[in-house]
């Protein structure tokens, strides 16, 4: 669903979905372009994901250990 969306909006293709196309035949480049985009992107995403969770949890960390779990109700 992404590949497809990808080889639409950054590569102008304009034949079938990606997805449905038979595993056996070869895909259009548009396609396996769009598929590896998808990849990078993710990675990205993720790498990204992992640093803020590796800077902000020390702080988070700190913050718990002062304040605790002191419910204001």
């Amino acid at each position: 669903m992404i590949t497809d969306s990808f080889a639409r909006n950054f590569y102008n293709y304009t034949g079938p979905l990606c997805s449905s196309i038979d595993a056996a035949a070869l895909l259009p480049n548009e396609c396996e372009l769009a598929t590896s985009y998808g990849q990078t992107v993710a990675s990205v995403a993720a790498l990204v994901e992992t640093v803020i969770a590796f800077f902000v949890s020390p702080l988070l960390g700190s913050l718990s250990d002062r304040r605790g779990r002191k419910c204001k109700y």
